[in-house]
């Protein structure tokens, strides 16, 4: 399995199912009163496209896409159209050393945050505060990292904000891709499920 570089047809996206999961365990006693545990720092997510594909000119393109990723075989990005863009006061950074900074999207509700990695921003659209692109930074945009490198001797100082777009890295769910023919020229294809791919090659 490898990571292709392309992103999965923008044109399917109306009727497209975006789902943001957690993994939580729940023990209730006797009383009612319950324990939880969270198994995931961070979200899984889970696209349902098949209704979205319903013209034939988008299951042509959805043809396409899904024999040249081999099935479930590679990995590839997508937009989540709820959810693919950060703001300045959202893009924040953490430092992995040797002038690498990992991306993140913070998502704050009154007095608490989360921040959530991001591994695919969409090259023509970051911005990182203070600095300019090729000459202050660089940013690997062709394998899920979301690394940015700080460039010059000795280094500038560390990025405090990143604004721009993000994909995300994932799979199709199964090596099936179900289309029936119901008429002549009608064409409706069956449960398509992509999932969020972890592995990061």
């Amino acid at each position: 399995m490898t990571f292709r570089n392309v992103r999965f047809p923008l044109g399917i996206k109306y009727g497209a199912i975006s789902t943001a999961s957690y993994s939580t365990d729940i023990a209730k006693a006797l009383s009612g009163s319950t324990v939880r545990n969270s198994n995931w720092t961070y979200p899984l997510h889970k696209f349902n496209v098949t209704r979205a594909a319903h013209t034939d000119a988008l299951r042509e393109e959805l043809l396409a896409f899904f024999h040249n990723m081999l099935g479930a075989g590679n990995t590839f990005r997508i937009r989540d159209h709820s959810d693919y863009q950060a703001s300045i006061s959202q893009g924040v950074f953490t430092s992995l050393g040797s002038s690498r900074y990992q991306m993140w999207k913070r998502y704050t509700t009154g007095a608490y945050t989360v921040d959530i990695p991001i591994y695919l921003p969409v090259s023509g659209t970051i911005t990182v505060t203070g600095y300019t692109e090729t000459t202050h930074y660089t940013i690997d945009y062709t394998t899920p990292a979301g690394v940015v490198t700080m460039l010059g001797s000795p280094s500038p100082a560390a990025p405090t904000a990143w604004s721009g777009e993000f994909d995300i890295h994932a799979r199709f769910e199964s090596d099936d891709l179900p289309i029936t023919i119901e008429d002549a020229g009608l064409h409706v294809t069956g449960q398509i499920m992509i999932v969020e791919e972890r592995n990061l090659t």
